[in-house]
C-alpha cells in the first residue's frame, strides 16, 4: 500500500513539473500561430514582383524581402527592400541603394494584454485585433487548400481584402481608385527553423537618421 501511495505521489509530482515546464514555454503572445516558417509570394497588378517572409519564435523575429516594379497613377519605378523586426529594433533597408533606417521595436504591450485577457486564445486575439483595425469578418474561404478567414475594410479611399491563416496573410487584394494590387502566397514551408542570420541587417549599409534622412556619422573611437 505504501508503495502505491509513493508511486501516486511521484506521478503527481511529475505531472505538476511537466505542466510548469510547458507553461514556461508558452509565449507571451504570437504574431503567427506557428513557431517558425517561410512564405513566398507573387505580386501582380500595380506592383509586379516577389516577396519573401521568414519568421521565428511565433513572429517575434521577422524578415520580409520585397523586390519588383510598380506602375501606379503615372508613377513608375522599382523596389528592392528588406524589413527586419526583432524584439529590440526594426530595420528598413533599400538593398539597391545600400541605405537603411533603424527604429524602435514594435510596442507589443497591447497585444500581450489581449493574450492575457483571452487566456492565450490566438484566434480570439486575432479577431479582436482585426476588428480594432477596422476590418469586418466576411467568412471563411479556402486558399492553397488552407481554411482562411476573409477580412475586408475600406480605408483611405481603398478597399482591402485579406485572407488570414494562422495569422499569416496568404492573400491581400487592394483596390484604390480603380487600380488593383494583389499579393498572394505561392509556397509555404511550415515549422522549419529559420537561421537567425536572416534577422540581422546585411553589412555595408549606410544608416540614415529617421528624422532628417541624413547619414548618421559614426563616433570616432
Amino acid at each position: 500500500m505504501k508503495k502505491l501511495i509513493t508511486s501516486a505521489i511521484c506521478l503527481c509530482a511529475f505531472i505538476m513539473s511537466a505542466n510548469i515546464m510547458f507553461a514556461q514555454d508558452e509565449p507571451e503572445f504570437k504574431n503567427y500561430n506557428m513557431i517558425s516558417g517561410y512564405v513566398e509570394y507573387k505580386l501582380t497588378g500595380a506592383s509586379t514582383g516577389t516577396q519573401e517572409l521568414y519568421f521565428e519564435e511565433w513572429g517575434k523575429y521577422e524578415a520580409k524581402i520585397s523586390k519588383g516594379d510598380y506602375d501606379y497613377m503615372g508613377q513608375k519605378g522599382s523596389f528592392n527592400g528588406l524589413t527586419i523586426t526583432t524584439p529590440d529594433a526594426q530595420y528598413r533597408i533599400d538593398l539597391d541603394k545600400s541605405k537603411g533606417m533603424k527604429g524602435p521595436a514594435p510596442d507589443w504591450t497591447k497585444i500581450i494584454e489581449m493574450f492575457e485577457n483571452e487566456n492565450g486564445n490566438f484566434d480570439k486575439v486575432q479577431e479582436l485585433s482585426m476588428k480594432e483595425a477596422g476590418f469586418i469578418k466576411k467568412g471563411n474561404e479556402k486558399f492553397l487548400d488552407r481554411d482562411c478567414v476573409l477580412w475586408e475594410a475600406d480605408q483611405n479611399g481603398a478597399n482591402i481584402k485579406i485572407w488570414l491563416w494562422k495569422g499569416i496573410e496568404l492573400k491581400t487584394v487592394t483596390n484604390a481608385q480603380g487600380v488593383t494590387s494583389t499579393i498572394e502566397a505561392i509556397n509555404i514551408v511550415e515549422e522549419k527553423a529559420v537561421p537567425f542570420a536572416k534577422f540581422e541587417p546585411p553589412s555595408g549599409i549606410e544608416w540614415l537618421d529617421p528624422k532628417t534622412g541624413q547619414p548618421i556619422k559614426e563616433e570616432k573611437k
